[in-house]
């Protein structure tokens, strides 16, 4: 049970909880007081050997520490993505769409002639699958400009 102690001036002290505790670096806080993040968090993880060398030789020729020079690395993060990808597999799903963009024509088509699809519903869907084409084109033509080789 706690025990209590009281103040003619003032309300009941509890003395199991003063409302001050002990900050991270050692100062005392009052309770609901902000604390500061601290300047760093302990980290850990493996490296291969040759990785580990590697990480110490830049570091080195960087004039840092390890620490210092992998949290540049980090923070400013100029890794390149590389897409795992060949032309001939975009190209394939290409091929794949173009497919179904011409199922889709043909099922137009023939909806036109058994006269079950309107004049200007029938030039609006080819214009949206040109469209769809064009756009299809343009972006096979940037993956395979964007490809590493």
């Amino acid at each position: 049970m706690e025990q209590q102690s009281t103040d003619v001036t003032g309300p009941p002290i509890s003395h199991a909880k003063l409302g001050r505790r002990r900050s991270d670096k050692g100062r005392v806080v009052a309770d609901g007081e902000p604390q500061p993040p601290p300047p760093s968090i302990p980290t850990a993880f493996r490296l291969r050997p040759d990785a580990r060398d590697l990480l110490f030789a830049r570091a080195k020729e960087a004039g840092m520490s390890p620490r210092a020079w992998l949290e540049q690395a980090i923070l400013e993060n100029k890794t390149r993505i590389v897409v795992n990808t060949s032309a001939q597999d975009l190209v394939f799903q290409i091929n794949k769409a173009g497919n179904n963009l011409n199922q889709i024509a043909h099922a137009i088509h023939t909806l036109r002639l058994k006269d079950m699809l309107a004049p200007a519903h029938y030039t609006q869907h080819m214009e949206t699958l040109r469209a769809i084409e064009g756009l299809l084109t343009d972006a096979l033509a940037h993956a395979r400009s964007n490809l590493v080789r």
